[in-house]
């Protein structure tokens, strides 16, 4: 009777087979249970009798891929995602196929015809195939199956336009006037550094030389993370105009030291504070309109303002690339259109370029205000 209280008292379980036979420990505490799991991992390792004989379901595999791959390798976000496409289309369609079961066919009868009469549309179902080819990734790395299947299931084509239209500068200017100092210059970065929003929440004073800024981390929802997207720190060129932007924005602020764009309180933006900037300043229905941007234009688009930029100033694709942190075969998917609009007989470097754009907006700017004094 006392051991079946104790048992009912149990909250935490741990199952695992030995050969044949399943085994099942049950803790009072949560820590006490992955203390557990973690020395018999150990133990079951440095004895070399990790049982990858016996055929295990997707479902029971996902515990494993979670512990051992999601959670010492992915970001936060990333988690999220893979959690919410776990639950809506891999559990209730493959959780309980066996991992040796998976093979193309299954998974296109069972997971991606099914998504398809669903409404689910392509980038969906690529990003469904893509968790369920990291799951198995895993399993083919620890021996449980032979071959990765979701691998060799035909993807739905990635529908990317070459045509990115090229974003002069004399537009940026018309969006830069619009705002105050510090949207302005935020503006600038983007615009005529090339970064990411990401990247640009993570700058510190400190990485700004005299000729080049270096990006090297990334900010995740108030997180600091010392690595970009493509896990790559890189440096990207300082223009002349672009030092004095920072050069008055600091004087402005009398940010001396840290993050260059901190919130009010000192710390990094959060997820909501980007999303309010985004939504209340830069999707601003009246700025957009005057500028010439599209409704539903995204701060990330201004990097096609830097591409056309360097491109213009007659820069090779490979520079172009390095720069903005991604692949010569990125650069031509999404900018090819920028460089086939480029006349090389008619080059700008990138400073006389924007002084240029400036000017023009500030001359437009003064005419408009004489003349609505009048």
């Amino acid at each position: 009777m006392a051991e079946r209280r104790a048992r009912a008292k149990a909250r935490y379980v741990h199952r695992w087979w030995e050969g044949d036979t399943r085994r099942q420990a049950s803790f009072d505490r949560k820590g006490d249970r992955d203390d557990f799991v973690r020395e018999l991992r150990r133990l079951q390792q440095s004895r070399g009798i990790i049982d990858v004989g016996r055929d295990v379901t997707l479902g029971e595999w996902v515990e494993d891929f979670w512990r051992l791959h999601a959670i010492p390798n992915l970001e936060e976000s990333t988690r999220r995602r893979y959690k919410q496409q776990w639950g809506k289309h891999l559990e209730p369609r493959l959780a309980s196929y066996s991992l040796r079961a998976l093979n193309a066919r299954v998974i296109g009868r069972q997971l991606v015809e099914p998504m398809r009469r669903q409404g689910a549309g392509d980038p969906t179902i690529r990003d469904v195939l893509a968790v369920l080819q990291s799951m198995l990734g895993l399993a083919l790395a620890e021996g449980r199956v032979e071959v990765n299947a979701a691998a060799l299931v035909r993807r739905p084509p990635q529908h990317v336009s070459r045509e990115v239209a090229p974003i002069p500068p004399e537009r940026v200017e018309r969006l830069r006037a619009q705002w105050g100092i510090r949207d302005a210059t935020m503006a600038t970065l983007l615009a005529y550094v090339g970064l990411r929003p990401q990247e640009l929440l993570a700058l510190e004073v400190e990485d700004f030389g005299p000729e080049a800024v270096r990006i090297r981390r990334k900010n995740v929802d108030g997180e600091l993370l010392n690595y970009t997207k493509t896990r790559r720190n890189r440096t990207a060129p300082l223009f002349a105009v672009v030092r004095e932007d920072v050069r008055d924005y600091k004087l402005a602020t009398g940010i001396r030291s840290g993050l260059l764009f901190p919130t009010p309180a000192g710390t990094p933006w959060r997820d909501h504070d980007f999303r309010n900037w985004r939504r209340r300043v830069f999707q601003d229905a009246d700025t957009l309109a005057a500028v010439g941007l599209a409704p539903n234009a995204v701060p990330y688009d201004l990097r096609a303002a830097s591409v056309t930029l360097q491109a213009w100033a007659g820069r090779t694709m490979l520079e172009v690339a390095r720069n903005h942190g991604h692949s010569v075969e990125i650069c031509d998917r999404h900018y090819a259109g920028i460089f086939e609009l480029v006349d090389p007989t008619e080059r700008t470097d990138e400073d006389t370029a924007i002084r240029a754009a400036r000017r023009k907006i500030s001359g437009a700017q003064t005419l408009f205000g004489e003349a609505g004094s009048r």
